[in-house]
């Protein structure tokens, strides 16, 4: 959980609320091109509301990319790259997933960050 292994990564614990996250993994596959990707989404454990987000892609060569997400406190969304946008939709890149489909989803978590 939380990209700490990024070196942009903004979902690293210290920067986190502490609690008990759950999450959403879903894995989409784009049949044209072989990529696969997993998004994720997390939330605290007494909330529904998506506080951090993960995409990762597997190009058909092996090559992994990832990126994370983070809420910030006035509601505006922020990457790794410092973008920031007033949605999470805004932010993730839709174009990777082209034509793929969702091939499945789970439930992950709990994930624990700090003292709770």
């Amino acid at each position: 959980m939380f990209l700490h292994r990024l070196e942009n990564s903004l979902c690293q614990a210290e920067t986190l609320a502490p609690g008990a996250y759950l999450g959403v993994r879903r894995f989409y596959l784009c049949e044209s091109t072989s990529t696969k990707v997993i998004y994720i989404e997390w939330h605290l454990d007494d909330s529904q509301i998506v506080c951090a987000a993960e995409f990762w892609t597997v190009e058909k060569d092996g090559a992994i990319k990832g990126m994370d997400f983070k809420q910030m406190v006035d509601g505006s969304w922020i990457d790794g790259d410092g973008l920031r946008a007033n949605s999470l939709v805004e932010l993730l890149p839709i174009d990777e997933l082209g034509a793929a489909a969702q091939i499945s989803e789970e439930i992950v978590g709990p994930e624990f960050v700090g003292a709770i």
